[in-house]
């Protein structure tokens, strides 16, 4: 089986975070004994340029995935119907050096309808092959969709052999919204979290790790206020912020005057291969988020045998069971609070060995690639 994935972003340097969970995915099916390429317009704004080229291709294999890369200068950073005809005519130029140097694929992964599956349907008519999509964007959630791109999203959904939402929630609400028959195909954790030690709480205080970019939705503001509210009924918490984002200033305003600047750290971004570490300076993993399509950093939490305490936020939904934490149902600091005082004192009650035994069993690359490979013969067999 050769499978050709579209990324509609990847990492675009040596531990980049963004998109880091699509290279773990085609480096996971490679290892089933899958021959698997990527192929990717590797467009770059005025801040990325950089870290980079923004002319020509580049080929490379990256450990045991070949990737071919059509690198431009990203010209429409806030026009998306110019920043879409941009990445097709790179796209194309990639696919064809892609296919040119390592033959036709017999299918063709998209990640996100916009632009991956624009690009893999064309490929699929072109080469008469059949095409998946997994959706991870949630801008189909969070902003309003117009007639014209409803229209366009109907159509690939009914293209496509396969629509893959990575939570149960959202596929219900791609299926509402596009109709295609969208099921839930979670994402991965990567080996490094399960190769890396298990959490363990020693001494007095517990301390609480929350991951993600700092913007506003992701309400990271509710923990630190958590945290203040917990300190001050006698529960010894701290917090470890991994992340940055253009909300870091008014957090750490927030940290002075909420009185709690020696028990808050801000770590800043790190690097996929440094994060494991990183996230080992907590003991329980809290999302205040007010929407996830998923909630990848919720399961490298459950690998390092961390209880989760999460807002029901969508992707946390299918995620957070009873016996690997907590579901906060309202977006206040004492509901938040409280799941967070419960599973501080239940502590013993999670295991880290049986969370990670419980995270492998679902999310472990072996797992969702074997169960991505049935998906793939599936649709191949049906387009025979």
């Amino acid at each position: 089986m050769h499978v050709l994935i579209l990324p509609s972003w990847y990492p675009r340097f040596e531990g980049d975070a963004e998109g880091s969970f699509f290279r773990d995915q085609a480096q996971g099916l490679a290892e089933l004994g899958l021959q698997v390429g990527v192929a990717f317009a590797d467009l770059r704004g005025p801040r990325q340029v950089r870290r980079g080229t923004t002319g020509g291709v580049t080929i490379r294999m990256d450990g045991i995935i070949q990737e071919v890369r059509s690198h431009g200068f990203n010209w429409f950073p806030r026009i998306y119907p110019g920043f879409e005809r941009l990445w097709l005519r790179h796209i194309s130029i990639a696919v064809n050096e892609y296919v040119t140097r390592f033959g036709h694929p017999d299918i063709v992964h998209a990640h996100s309808m916009e632009p991956a599956a624009v690009a893999a349907e064309k490929i699929s008519r072109e080469f008469g092959i059949p095409f998946v999509t997994t959706e991870h964007s949630t801008a189909h959630i969070l902003r309003p969709v117009s007639s014209s791109k409803r229209s366009k999203f109907k159509r690939l959904a009914a293209r496509s052999s396969s629509n893959l939402a990575v939570s149960e929630m959202f596929a219900e609400a791609l299926n509402e919204s596009y109709g295609g028959n969208w099921h839930y195909q979670p994402n991965i954790v990567a080996s490094r979290f399960f190769t890396a030690p298990l959490v363990r709480r020693e001494g007095a205080t517990t301390r609480l790790v929350t991951v993600g970019y700092l913007t506003r939705r992701k309400r990271v503001d509710l923990i630190i206020e958590a945290v203040a509210f917990l300190r001050k009924r006698g529960f010894d918490v701290a917090l470890t912020i991994v992340g940055d984002g253009p909300e870091r200033g008014a957090l750490t305003e927030l940290v002075k005057g909420l009185g709690v600047l020696e028990h808050v750290e801000f770590v800043g971004q790190v690097s996929i291969f440094d994060m494991p570490t990183a996230m080992s300076r907590g003991h329980i993993l809290v999302s205040a988020s007010e929407f996830e399509t998923f909630g990848v950093t919720l399961i490298e939490g459950m690998a390092l045998g961390m209880p989760i305490v999460a807002t029901r936020s969508g992707g946390p939904n299918s995620i957070v069971k009873p016996n690997l934490g907590r579901l906060v149902d309202e977006w206040s600091v004492e509901a938040l609070a409280e799941a967070i005082a419960a599973v501080v004192v239940d502590f013993a009650d999670y295991p880290a060995k049986e969370i990670r035994d419980e995270c492998a069993s679902v999310y472990s690359t072996p797992v969702v690639c074997a169960a991505l490979d049935a998906i793939y013969q599936r649709a191949c067999g049906d387009a025979r």
